[in-house]
């Protein structure tokens, strides 16, 4: 009876090991860009980035259907909302936090 249980309780733990390594590679395997999520199931995308200077980037994100300037630095992140339109006279960028 003990035999038994001592091979139920190795049977368990290599399952349970694979499973815990099975998500382990497919996590790094994301974050290499081998797997991609599905388009559809993104809610954040990146439209486009600029550098402005050795420490500085401006990023235009596009979050739920909203667009954001994300402008990120040395001395912390900034974020505004933009109502972005083809025409640069329309354009209103209105920050939200800063």
């Amino acid at each position: 009876m003990a035999e038994l249980l001592l091979r139920a309780a190795a049977a368990l733990a290599i399952v349970a090991g694979l499973i815990y390594l099975a998500g382990y590679l497919l996590k790094r395997a994301q974050a290499a860009g081998l797997i991609r999520a599905a388009a559809g199931q993104r809610r954040i995308r990146l439209l486009e980035t600029a550098r402005l200077g050795p420490d500085s980037y401006i990023h235009l994100v596009q979050v739920d259907g909203r667009t954001v300037l994300v402008a990120t630095g040395r001395g912390g992140v900034a974020m505004s909302e933009a109502a972005i339109s083809s025409d640069p006279d329309v354009s209103d960028i209105r920050e939200v936090n800063t």
